[in-house]
């Protein structure tokens, strides 16, 4: 059976109320997006703050790679270095030691030669070494000639201690000859003066067999 309202009148349409507990549903859900908004947002600056300061760190760590790498060529440069100049002082010092080795001698004999220009009829027969010391033969007409020879060799400078061991006479083609055997240290002048001992009294002359 059909209704027919011939009053004219119009029921209310009843607004339906929504389902309790929608709105707080929301309400969480729009607070959840937005505190995972944020929290995104605050993990994107850390870990972009965290990787700069990363490429940073690995930035000086390759810097100071370099400057140890860097230095350990200068070490090894200056080591180079170093035994190039110890080589160069060991060369000097040897070619210093033959120059003394070759200079020696030469300044012994001039020596040597003064003390017996400074005397008269000395002639030296022989010089040598023994140790430390210099041994010198030599013949006088006189023992005069003798003891002015030692007494220049003391004036030198350059003859130390020096002793005399033994002179004697010797007869040759009827002239009378005295051969004389001394010995002394010889250091050259500007050298440390080796510590001279007491030089014993010079014995008597005798007369060669």
């Amino acid at each position: 059976m059909i209704r027919i309202n011939l009053l004219g009148e119009t029921k209310p349409v009843q607004r339906r109320e929504p389902a309790a507990g929608v709105e707080p549903r929301f309400k969480l859900g729009l607070i959840f997006g937005a505190s995972l908004v944020v929290f995104l947002g605050v993990v994107g600056v850390l870990g972009w703050l965290w990787s700069h300061q990363v490429t940073r760190l690995q930035q000086n760590l390759n810097a100071e790679k370099r400057e140890q790498t860097r230095l350990a060529g200068v070490q090894a440069e200056n080591a180079r270095l170093q035994q190039e100049i110890l080589q160069v002082e060991a060369r000097a010092s040897t070619i210093q030691s033959l120059e003394k080795d070759r200079s020696g001698p030469v300044d012994l004999m001039n020596a040597l030669a003064d003390s017996v220009n400074e005397t008269s009829e000395v002639y030296l027969l022989e010089v040598s070494a023994d140790g430390e010391r210099l041994l010198v033969k030599g013949q006088s007409s006189s023992q005069r000639s003798i003891a002015d020879f030692l007494g220049a060799l003391k004036r030198d400078g350059s003859f130390h201690d020096v002793r005399l061991r033994q002179y004697y006479q010797d007869d040759e083609k009827e002239s009378v000859n005295f051969k004389f055997d001394l010995d002394c240290i010889y250091a050259p002048r500007g050298s440390p003066a080796p510590s001279a001992q007491p030089t014993p009294p010079s014995p008597p002359p005798r007369r060669k067999a």
